[in-house]
């Protein structure tokens, strides 16, 4: 039953977090190399979407016929958009324009010279982009990062005599291969488990190449593993590898059998056990 006392309890115990509060830092690609202004444009990005994520799925008869099961087969990212508060100088456009020259020459490399219409190499154009998220203490709370980064649109900008007070803004569109959150395979993300034990650590932006972890197989509903064919068996060894000669009773192995996954040695097996 609904307890308004326990949802307010809930909500001061764990807190929220607000949108308003975060830093994007866009380091320089090769083809642009580092300069002053990498320390202005984090301060001058007023607007960005943390990218979502999508998958494909086939759609498969659970019995040939009949309802209708989803299985991912891919995955997809959403672009992301950021907007950019300009210098007087008009230094952060003029970057973007670069950068977009770079990746394609569409106006000529310098000194107005013929464009060459010719792609530069990924290597060259992509950088890492970083999101990082704070609560209302400053504590960092989370980072996103968008592996292999680049701008693949600059909107265009109103210009008007009538617009006295506003401020030239522009969105620059990214792409990117793909993207996670860093600090992911190093603790527990703040949520579920950790939150109950009243965890305060923060995600730190130090990406790990650590595996992540893997799904959890649950015995009591799938059993134990399909056992396998003891490679060891031309040498004497038994038919099946250690410890898993029960797994042929479990109703999984059940499944497999009639699924016609078994090899004849698998189907010996399984018989003989079935007589003990």
């Amino acid at each position: 039953m609904f307890n308004i006392a326990d949802f307010s309890s809930n909500l001061n115990k764990f807190g929220t977090i607000q949108t308003n509060k975060f830093l994007i830092v866009i380091p320089a690609p090769k083809i642009l190399g580092p300069t002053s202004l990498d320390k202005v444009i984090p301060y001058r990005a007023s607007n960005v979407r943390i990218p979502g994520v999508t998958f494909d799925f086939q759609r498969v008869f659970r019995y040939g016929v009949g309802p209708e099961q989803k299985f991912p087969t891919n995955v997809n990212f959403t672009d992301i958009s950021i907007n950019f508060i300009d210098t007087v100088d008009n230094d952060i456009w003029k970057r973007f324009a670069i950068w977009f020259n770079g990746i394609f020459d569409f106006t000529g490399r310098s000194g107005g010279s013929h464009a060459s219409y010719k792609t530069e190499y990924k290597d060259y154009y992509a950088t890492e982009v970083r999101i990082y998220v704070y609560d209302n203490e400053a504590i960092l709370r989370n980072v996103v990062v968008l592996k292999d980064a680049f701008p693949t649109s600059l909107g265009d900008v109103n210009l008007s005599w009538s617009d006295n007070n506003k401020l030239y803004e522009f969105t620059v569109g990214f792409a990117f291969k793909e993207w996670y959150y860093d600090g992911y395979a190093l603790q527990e993300f703040q949520s579920g488990a950790s939150l109950a034990a009243g965890s305060s650590s923060q995600v730190q932006p130090n990406r790990t190449e650590s595996p992540r972890p893997g799904p959890t197989v649950r015995p009591e509903i799938y059993g134990p593993p399909v056992p396998q064919i003891n490679p060891n068996r031309s040498q004497g060894g038994p038919l099946l590898t250690p410890g898993m000669g029960q797994g042929l009773r479990t109703p999984q192995a059940n499944r497999n059998r009639a699924s016609g996954f078994f090899t004849p040695e698998q189907e010996a097996e399984f018989n003989r056990l079935s007589q003990q």
